[in-house]
């Protein structure tokens, strides 16, 4: 993880340069996703404080409900 945000720094001229690939997702989450051009990047962190990495792809989901 250390190492993407070190390249994203470097590679991107702007000081918000990660607030542009975090993927915004509604806070009870608990792993986060970082959006590289078409490439979606999900991570977690475990309970040793290290980062587990995958790739994924964005899915929605309908929900119908009635009051």
């Amino acid at each position: 993880m250390w190492v993407i945000m070190e390249l994203t720094n470097w590679g991107m001229k702007q000081k918000e340069c990660l607030k542009e690939i975090f993927v915004d997702l509604p806070e009870d989450t608990d792993f986060g996703v970082l959006k590289i051009e078409d490439k979606y990047v999900k991570y977690i962190l475990t309970d040793d404080y290290e980062y587990t990495l995958s790739f994924t792809e964005p899915k929605e989901k309908t929900v119908i409900y009635f009051d």
